[in-house]
């Protein structure tokens, strides 16, 4: 029994010839572009370098190191009614804050409940506005860089102010056993409005800032 065979034009010979040329020669390019990516993408997922490895290594020693229970001059919690809004620490090299030698400050406020930025914001600006200190003008300017900077935090997050040696303020930010550095503002001046919040003896919570200092 003879079997029937099915006979195509030539001309659709060839288009499905050069179809399945076409199609091999894309899977081939493919093939060989994911082959060429390959060490490249491995590569990529690595960190950062070595030498930005070892500087934000030794940043965050630093900061481990000016934290430690040796340094620290006191604590508080800031409570609102019934809640507490943050617990705060204070930390210096000498046992001794003063604002004529602020590097090596560290502040670190440890939030109790959730609180959006541009909240934490608002009362950042509000207290430069009841304690009349600065140019009004020039903290609006570091509340746009602090917007930049600073997360939503919620309940446990740490924010932390560490005063460099030029008397710029890093911050700082832990969640959980994350620390990431969110950025620093280069003005010296920034830092003493900034941490008068707290520290200036006319701020509003004295027995906060006594505590702080560990005068209580």
């Amino acid at each position: 029994m003879s079997r029937s065979t099915t006979t195509y034009p030539p001309d659709i010979v060839q288009l499905s010839l050069k179809i399945q040329r076409r199609l091999a020669l894309v899977m081939l390019s493919v093939w060989l572009v994911v082959f060429a990516l390959a060490p490249v993408n491995a590569a990529s997922m690595g960190s950062a370098p070595a030498g930005d490895k070892a500087s934000s290594s030794q940043s965050r020693d630093g900061l481990s190191e000016l934290m430690s229970d040796q340094f620290m001059l006191g604590k508080a919690d800031f409570d609102w009614l019934w809640w507490t809004i943050y617990q705060a620490k204070l930390f210096h090299p000498t046992g001794q804050f003063d604002f004529n030698n602020l590097p090596g400050t560290v502040l670190l406020l440890n939030y109790q409940m959730d609180i959006d930025k541009e909240d934490l914001l608002e009362q950042t600006m509000e207290q430069w506005q009841q304690l009349d200190i600065g140019d009004h003008q020039q903290q609006a300017q570091w509340l746009t860089q602090l917007h930049q900077l600073w997360p939503d935090v919620t309940e446990g997050d740490e924010l932390i102010v560490q005063v460099a040696n030029d008397g710029s303020s890093e911050f700082w930010f832990r969640r959980g056993s994350e620390l990431k550095n969110l950025g620093r503002i280069d003005s010296a001046s920034f830092t003493r409005d900034f941490l008068s919040i707290w520290l200036l003896e006319r701020a509003e919570h004295q027995q906060f800032r006594l505590a702080l200092l560990g005068a209580n």
